[in-house]
């Protein structure tokens, strides 16, 4: 999931993090897409010179006018941390999960995915006062009493959007913590037209009529059944039949770095609570898997992505542009 209409891409130089944000309306024609796993402009621009090499993959990766984060980004994360990266689909909603590829879940977090007119761009979710979920029951409520920061609901909507994939990636008891969640009723689900351009919702007839006409017209579903005034999150989240905790979504700059950024906030909240994978730590210079640091940046997290990409990584993005 990724964004459209790029600046400029020269692999091997990554634009400082205090550089003034990039007014995307403004790009060149000629501009590389980030989708890099589907439109390639940078990919057939590089090609016409010579193959690309996995080095070219890992410098367009810490390019940030370039590459903005996708679906490799989000597997590294996942798997970095151990937990599942749960999507929130903002326009669609529903929800889309990406485990781990080694397996060992033992968390969740949530990431909105939204749109600025026509690009996607990501938001980090707070529930009550943490982004990392663990799926333990001695973890799952800030007081005694409390509403839980996993609830049965959350659980069902995410077995209910995404069925497979969960005993092979989580741990043992990860998975036994989901299948103790009692069953929720199924989501309520009404019929709506969206613009094809801007995702919004349309209510009047005569502008239906005229998407419809011009095939502008999306069809969709929205989320019903639920409280005026409740929140996106909360209704592609949760049940409509039990207390359900507080989401706060995050105010994430749109200058390319947007997935990055909510990935600081799981960084930094793994580091207050242990210590930082191996594989952070060595992307920031460090060997020793205790060793604290003072910050966790988006740099570090980008250099984390692009030295994690392999051979296969290439491969598939080299199949994916070339058909």
């Amino acid at each position: 999931k990724a964004g459209e209409q790029q600046g400029a891409a020269r692999p091997g130089g990554p634009v400082p993090e205090g550089s003034t944000a990039r007014r995307r309306r403004e790009m060149p024609e000629d501009a590389p897409d980030n989708n890099i796993l589907l439109f390639g402009r940078w990919y057939r621009r590089l090609q016409r010179a010579c193959p690309p090499k996995l080095e070219d993959l890992q410098a367009f990766v810490l390019d940030r006018t370039a590459y903005w984060g996708d679906e490799i980004a989000l597997r590294v994360f996942a798997d970095t941390f151990k937990l599942v990266v749960c999507v929130v689909l903002q326009a669609e909603e529903r929800l889309q999960v990406v485990f781990p590829p080694g397996g060992g879940a033992r968390s969740l977090f949530y990431v909105v995915l939204t749109h600025r007119g026509s690009v996607p761009h990501y938001r980090s979710v707070c529930v009550a006062d943490r982004h990392v979920l663990q799926m333990d029951d001695r973890n799952n409520a800030p007081s005694p009493g409390g509403a839980k920061y996993v609830t049965g609901g959350m659980v069902g909507r995410l077995r209910e959007d995404c069925p497979l994939g969960w005993k092979q990636h989580l741990t043992p008891k990860a998975m036994a913590f989901m299948d103790a969640q009692e069953p929720q009723k199924e989501t309520l689900r009404e019929p709506v037209v969206r613009h094809s351009s801007t995702l919004k919702e349309v209510k009047s007839t005569n502008a239906i009529e005229s998407l419809r006409t011009s095939g502008e017209a999306v069809e969709g579903l929205v989320i019903g059944g639920f409280a005026p005034g409740t929140s996106f999150v909360e209704r592609i989240c949760c049940s409509r039949e039990e207390e359900n905790p507080e989401f706060l979504v995050s105010k994430t700059p749109g200058d390319g770095d947007c997935l990055f950024y909510a990935m600081v906030d799981v960084a930094a909240e793994v580091q207050r609570e242990g210590s930082l994978p191996r594989t952070l730590l060595a992307s920031n210079g460090k060997s020793n898997g205790r060793t604290p640091l003072l910050e966790v940046t988006v740099s570090h997290l980008r250099k984390m992505v692009s030295d994690s990409l392999s051979d296969d990584e290439l491969t598939f993005f080299k199949a994916a542009n070339d058909f």
